[in-house]
């Protein structure tokens, strides 16, 4: 979950940098309260990022000076407490209770942010949320976990020319950093913490790269998920050639 989390941001940033942008600055809207959303929040303030939401099954906090990691290790992990909780130590937090959405939409992304970072279940953003999200004239949107974006949010995202990042791609640091550590199990090389997070941050570059070039090499500029799925059935079609299949 780690790797996962941090593979995410790494992504981003590779993503931001291609479009001349950083993240350094950023407010950012993360939906989830568990590993992946943890450790993406953790990595967003390396790079100088501002996470600014989380949520839990019961509803979500917002945090205008940046979500205190502490106070959530403390509530979530040690106390295995509801996010409302956090607003009796944060005066200028506010929660905002499930019961209380709105029936058609997550209220977690009425917040206005740079960049949206969903990770926490799938299709918790559908269209009524991505209309919210572009009205808010938010520029970037990440999948941090499975497939949290509805499909028709997804075209109105891309009919409406916002930088999207499919969880395809995204969330691949967990698989990545599995490949290491099979490495270096089946070598006897053990590997520091260090040096895989370095790999996990390079592998993860390359991913960006390789479906952003394939998706221009195509005709589809900017378009992450066509890359995505080229990328992905070429590999697969080469694999079945070198295995003798076709």
């Amino acid at each position: 979950m780690e790797a996962t989390g941090y593979g995410a941001v790494y992504f981003a940033e590779k993503m931001l940098n291609s479009h001349n942008d950083t993240l350094k600055g950023k407010k950012v809207a993360v939906s989830g309260a568990g590993n992946v959303a943890f450790h993406v929040m953790q990595k967003l303030y390396e790079f100088g990022a501002i996470p600014v939401t989380c949520s839990d099954s019961k509803g979500f906090i917002y945090d205008k000076d940046g979500i205190n990691l502490q106070l959530l290790t403390r509530l979530k992990i040690q106390n295995h407490e509801s996010l409302e909780k956090y607003i009796e130590h944060r005066k200028y937090a506010t929660y905002t209770p499930r019961e209380k959405f709105h029936k058609t939409r997550n209220d977690i992304w009425n917040i206005p942010v740079d960049v949206v970072m969903p990770a926490a279940t799938e299709n918790e953003i559908n269209i009524n949320d991505a209309k919210i999200i572009i009205k808010n004239q938010t520029k970037y949107i990440i999948e941090c976990s499975n497939m949290p974006s509805t499909p028709d949010a997804i075209k109105f995202f891309l009919d409406n020319n916002i930088l999207f990042a499919p969880s395809k791609a995204v969330n691949a640091g967990g698989v990545v950093t599995s490949v290491y550590e099979m490495s270096q199990n089946a070598t006897f090389e053990p590997l520091t913490k260090e040096v895989l997070d370095e790999k996990l941050k390079e592998e993860m570059k390359k991913i960006y790269v390789d479906i952003a070039s394939t998706a221009k090499e195509y005709g589809f500029e900017d378009n992450l998920v066509i890359g995505a799925n080229i990328k992905g059935f070429k590999r697969v079609v080469n694999a079945m050639i070198k295995q003798g299949v076709i």
